[in-house]
Formats: structure tokens, sequence, C-alpha cells
């Protein structure tokens, strides 16, 4: 089984505040993006999408985009690549 994270490990991990991860994590749902919830509906995080934090947070700071249209992009890409690999597995 893989690790999964609790949002306090993630922020540790990013530098950033809990509140901020936990902002960052209900835009992207917004977006479409899906968390792993455990039975009382709190987030837990793969490695992938502590990676996701990582882009947002780039993208974010290098290069000026508000965070809706960084979590836009990042949603995009991330369901490309599903789409992509589903091809691959098919």
């Amino acid at each position: 089984m893989k690790t999964l994270y609790s949002p306090g490990d993630v922020a540790e991990q990013l530098g950033i505040q809990s509140s901020t991860l936990r902002k960052y994590a209900d835009v992207l749902e917004k977006e479409g993006y899906t968390f792993i919830k455990n039975e009382r509906g709190h987030r837990k995080y793969r490695e992938s999408d502590v990676m996701v934090f990582r882009k947002v947070i780039h993208l974010k700071s290098d290069t000026d985009m508000t965070l809706e249209n960084a979590t836009k992009q990042i949603v995009s890409w991330h369901q490309s690549v599903e789409v992509i690999a589903v091809f691959e597995i098919w």
C-alpha cells in the first residue's frame, strides 16, 4: 500500500500553513481534482497529490498566476495524463 500523508505532514513538507493547504485542496476539488478521504471525510494525500501542490505553488509564485488559473491548468494537465495512461493500458 502506498503511503498516505496527513494534511499537517503535507503542509510541513511544503512549508505552508495547514489553512493554505486546505484552501488549495478546496480550489483543486472545485476544478475536479479528487483526493482520498477517510471514513470521516478527512483528506489524505498521496505523493502525487504533494507533487500537484508543489506545481500550484510554483505556478503561483514563478508566473504570477492566480490560484484559480494555476489549479485550472494543473487539473487540465492531470486529466490529460490520466487519459493517455488509460489508452496506453487499453
